[in-house]
């Protein structure tokens, strides 16, 4: 357990994608909505997605984002009308923030 005693949720999906009962959905929805609220965010098991599938994404995400910034910024998201592509950190500053944020992404969408 972290040292401040906050034991972030893991939810099991697998209620979800595959349900024995008709409350098995509603459960795994009031899980993640409970976790959003007081987390922000929560961790996943029983997707089905195997380990090797993980890994290879894991090891696509460290390939790209060890890449020079210049080629990454040739995916830039502010070249792309469908606002999809590489947003480097520092591209984003919302209105009444102090200080651009400091994320670094990849957005796209796949077919």
């Amino acid at each position: 357990m972290p040292s401040g005693g906050i034991e972030l949720p893991i939810i099991d999906l697998s209620g979800y994608l595959n349900p024995k009962s008709p409350e098995d959905k509603a459960e795994v929805v009031a899980r993640v909505r409970d976790a959003c609220a007081r987390f922000g965010f929560f961790q996943v098991k029983g997707h089905g997605i195997p380990v090797s599938t993980q890994r290879t994404f894991l090891e696509s995400l460290n390939n790209f984002f060890s890449l020079p910034k210049e080629e990454k910024k040739k995916l830039s998201f502010l070249e792309n009308p469908c606002r999809r592509g590489y947003e480097a950190s520092g591209d984003t500053l919302r209105e009444g923030d102090a200080l651009p944020d400091s994320k670094e992404v990849r957005n796209y969408v796949t077919d």
